[in-house]
């Protein structure tokens, strides 16, 4: 081959080959080098803007807790718990139970506690008491300070017209407390103006006392130790 030809032929094949080369050396540091550089920077800005919106809500949802009233919401939980305590209490239903049946005119003749579930247990109660002041004693247990329903209601004539004994099957209503309260990325709990209406009705009744001075002369008042 002439050296003509040669350079000729070397010309051509050089006009050829660089821009392959050219070519797939650029398509190897796009693949390699540029796209993963671009896909890590896309990444680290939706990291940070998500960092950001994050760090922002906690600021919000700090200031939030230092906004609330402490006092307020102690005595907030005391009136819940009152209501609807986070344990059995066993002391306190029969005190509420005493000071209930006494209030209506009532004497206790027998208290026993029954089934015990996991929120709830069964109170039979058995009263002797006025006939007339029936109502009163179902409307007191209805409105004690304690949740409680009346699940069954057996009554009986003693002797005289005006006496009864009456047997009541209160089931006692409690709910442990939650053990999770969410995480610190959950939104802060508020109180709906129906959970605001609520704890200012549980702040404001006296259930117990409600009707018991009219009880006072109208009927005999029962023992405040049923067991004596």
């Amino acid at each position: 081959m002439k050296k003509e030809d040669l350079l000729k032929f070397y010309a051509q094949y050089k006009l050829f080959i660089f821009p392959l080369v050219v070519g797939i050396s650029s398509l190897i540091l796009i693949v390699f080098v540029i796209l993963p550089q671009t896909i890590k920077l896309v990444t680290n800005q939706g990291a940070e803007e998500e960092l950001f919106n994050k760090s922002q809500f906690l600021e919000v949802k700090a200031q939030d807790l230092d906004n609330l009233d402490q006092e307020d919401l102690s005595r907030k939980v005391q009136y819940v718990l009152g209501v609807y305590p986070a344990d059995k209490d066993f002391g306190n239903i029969v005190g509420i139970i005493q000071s209930v049946t006494s209030g209506a005119g009532f004497n206790i003749v027998a208290l026993n506690i029954g089934d015990q579930n996991a929120q709830n247990y069964i109170i039979t109660l058995q009263v002797s008491g006025p006939r007339t002041l029936l109502p009163l004693l179902l409307s007191t247990v209805e409105k004690a300070p304690r949740l409680i329903r009346l699940d069954s209601l057996e009554i009986s004539s003693t002797s005289g017209s005006q006496g009864i004994e009456a047997s009541l099957g209160l089931n006692i209503l409690y709910s442990p407390a939650p053990t999770t309260f969410g995480t610190v990325d959950s939104p802060l709990p508020t109180l709906s103006s129906e959970d605001e209406e609520l704890l200012t009705t549980l702040a404001s009744q006296n259930p117990i006392s409600e009707g018991v001075e009219e009880v006072v002369d109208s009927g005999p008042r029962g023992k405040a130790n049923p067991f004596e």
